[in-house]
């Protein structure tokens, strides 16, 4: 639709808050603020705003009378001046730019918003400043392909527009120097790569300086820019850092996935397969494992053509072994890209320290969303608050402690800093408004793979987990508690076998429970139990604990015969373990009477609460208030079965040993009084 409208000026409006938001369902309410920030974000851009005042001023004045010339239409009237205004002497074929791949797909956005930013209206030379706009993002998320479209575009506008495009590796300082020093050459102006910056500076036109892969965080491409008030330059990085050399803000484009219907499209065109219903829907189904990244499927469309395999049989196979799928490198490729995506990935996270790549491999076990500095912050802050000795390993204790300032506190410049040499390779996805950190799902799913000790990092990731609720146990933390609840069952999804994933669950179980979601804590507390008994053995007290708990939620739900099927357990394990005498025992006797209380079953409740009480009258002096109470409640259950002679003689014992203890006119005498009376008129006395 929108190439229809391409030269309908003030016709089309098209607004797209992007940020990973596209793949948002209906059903992540939790999402809504980040939605929220995104779109107030969006909308507070200064060509956003203006292009919402322009759509309000075409809906109200419904005037047929509006320039028709689009952004293409002002490239190509545009161009013509700009070629009449700029001088020849240049040799063309002093550096060939490559052609996108045959199969490029899609992009419409970021090469409309190319278009826009490098159009002749807002040309360099009559503007009098340089326009640098920069793609960054994730290795494999197509933004080569993306710059080099952009060249084919233009040049098929017209190819005069820009004076010359010169294609720069910026793969290292010696390959930019390279480059550089070829063009020198080419065009007999110097040998040493400096003269061809000293010469760009001196040419006043429209070139294109497209410095592609300038990934080396140790490089400062400062240097390899003429510092002048013309020209255009496009950066492609996997370096967050490179954003610095954008024009504005809005010049500095990070490149996400794919839309679902362009990975579709794409794998389609790679395979050569006609777009019939059905392989449609295997390739959604393949495209959606891959995460919609464009190198991905085109790997797997590379790996479909030469195995000749259907679509069906690659899904089989991908979702069997995925990690020997994508590190295939084909021989035949439609494009100069080098490496496999998972063989790219493995280079990159070798170069980073091993600090960084530790908390890679923390962040593995989380959830690939959501991931935020409070989380380690609230551990770190948990280690004085919780007993550290209980701690499996000191290695999360090390960790958590290499983010810890001079003075003892939290150094966030010092988790900063492992956060920016991750994004010197564009490896997380930063919501700056909400302040929280992404991996795209693929790039999540080959962490898991390259954690050296997948159980012992798995153990860190659920203490880190652990420790980060300790300080956040009061109802003003129950926001930060809920946004644990997407990495505590990521966590315990990959490994539920493990005392550290056991206590997460149980903390997981207490904020459903906070939050009134009884049967998923119902849920999550049966598998504790399990688990504590196959950990701990069915004798520890753990074990009796986490049963008082889903006992308690079943008692919030009136499921009470669960409750009591837990009880009557718990009071095994208590005459097991403490015996018949112990005060932890008549208490879990009392709690199951309880619960045949609530059923009505008056003679199972007065035998337990019988038992009780002659357990308490040998151990305990005959006025102590363990004893009274437990008289007052067998005294009850008498009366419910209409035994008035035996609930009356123990309400007047009681009643006689409150005037002894406490007086007459006691608040506890009267209302023993009250209940004896109450007994009496029952029978008519």
């Amino acid at each position: 639709m929108e190439r229809d409208f391409v030269d309908q000026d003030r016709k089309y409006f098209r607004f797209n808050v992007e940020q990973g938001l596209q793949n948002v369902t209906m059903a992540q309410w939790e999402r809504l603020g980040e939605v929220k920030s995104h779109t107030t974000s969006y909308l507070q851009r200064f060509h956003i705003k203006k292009k919402v005042d322009e759509a309000v001023h075409a809906i109200i004045s419904g005037h047929d009378e509006v320039n028709r010339h689009g952004v293409i239409k002002q490239w190509q009237e545009g161009t013509s001046t700009v070629s009449e205004e700029q001088g020849g002497g240049l040799k063309q074929n002093s550096n060939i730019c490559p052609l996108p791949t045959p199969t490029f797909t899609g992009r419409e956005d970021i090469l409309l918003e190319l278009h826009t930013f490098f159009g002749p209206s807002l040309s360099s030379v009559k503007c009098h400043k340089q326009r640098i706009f920069v793609l960054h993002g994730l290795g494999g998320v197509g933004k080569t392909q993306i710059a080099l479209k952009f060249v084919e575009e233009c040049q098929e506008m017209n190819d005069s527009f820009f004076w010359h495009v010169f294609l720069i590796d910026g793969t290292s300082e010696k390959t930019l120097q390279s480059s550089l020093r070829a063009i020198a050459a080419w065009n007999g102006i110097g040998t040493k790569w400096e003269d061809t910056i000293m010469w760009l500076h001196s040419q006043c036109q429209e070139w294109l300086l497209l410095i592609d892969n300038a990934n080396d965080p140790k490089v400062n491409l400062h240097q390899f820019i003429p510092q002048c008030k013309h020209g255009n330059i496009l950066i492609t990085s996997r370096n967050y850092e490179t954003r610095i050399h954008a024009l504005h803000s809005q010049s500095a484009y990070e490149i996400l996935q794919m839309r679902p219907d362009e990975a579709i499209e794409l794998l389609l065109k790679v395979i050569g397969e006609n777009q019939g219903e059905s392989s449609q829907d295997l390739a959604s189904a393949i495209v959606s494992e891959l995460g919609y990244l464009p190198l991905a499927v085109d790997q797997a469309g590379r790996i479909i053509a030469t195995y000749m395999y259907t679509l069906s049989k690659l899904l089989q196979i991908y979702r069997v072994n995925r990690t020997d799928l994508l590190t295939v490198d084909t021989v035949q490729k439609k494009d100069q890209y080098p490496w496999s995506l998972y063989k790219m990935w493995k280079i990159t996270f070798h170069k980073l320290s091993h600090l960084a790549r530790f908390f890679l491999q923390i962040c593995a076990f989380l959830h690939h969303e959501g991931i935020s500095e409070d989380i380690f912050q609230s551990a770190f802050a948990g280690i004085n608050v919780s007993d550290s000795k209980k701690l499996s390993n000191g290695e999360v204790i090390d960790f958590l402690l290499n983010f810890k300032s001079v003075n003892g506190c939290w150094s966030s410049l010092k988790f900063m800093d492992v956060i920016n040499e991750a994004q010197q390779h564009s490896l997380f996805t930063i919501d700056k408004d909400i302040e929280k950190y992404s991996l795209h799902t693929l790039f999540h799913e080959w962490l898991c793979g390259q954690v050296d000790n997948p159980q012992g990092t798995r153990n860190c990731t659920m203490q880190i987990l652990a420790l980060s609720i300790y300080p956040h146990k009061q109802w003003e933390g129950m926001a930060f508690r809920r946004s644990l609840l997407p990495h505590i069952k990521e966590a315990h999804a990959k490994d539920e076998m493990h005392i550290n994933t056991i206590d997460s669950m149980s903390n997981l179980a207490q904020i459903y429970k906070m939050k009134g979601q009884w049967n998923e804590a119902a849920e999550l507390w049966k598998r504790v139990v399990i688990v504590k008994e196959k950990l701990l053995g069915a004798n520890h007290l753990g074990v009796a604990t986490s049963m008082a708990n889903l006992a308690l939620l079943y008692s919030n739900q009136n499921l009470w015969e669960d409750e009591a099927e837990l009880q009557m357990k718990i009071l095994e394990f208590s005459l097991r373990v403490w015996g018949e005498d112990d005060s932890r025992t008549l208490k879990n006797m009392e709690n199951l009477a309880s619960v045949y209380f609530k059923q009505q079953q008056w003679k199972e409740a007065e035998i337990l609460i019988a038992e009780v009480l002659k357990a308490r009258q040998k151990l305990l002096d005959e006025d102590h208030e363990d004893v009274l109470r437990t008289m007052i409640t067998l005294s009850t259950l008498y009366s419910k079965q209409r035994l008035w002679k035996e609930a009356e003689d123990l309400l007047e014992d009681v009643l006689v040993i409150r005037k002894r203890v406490l007086g007459e006119n006691h608040n506890d005498t009267c209302l023993v009084r009250n209940k004896l009376a109450h007994l009496y008129m029952e029978r008519g006395q």
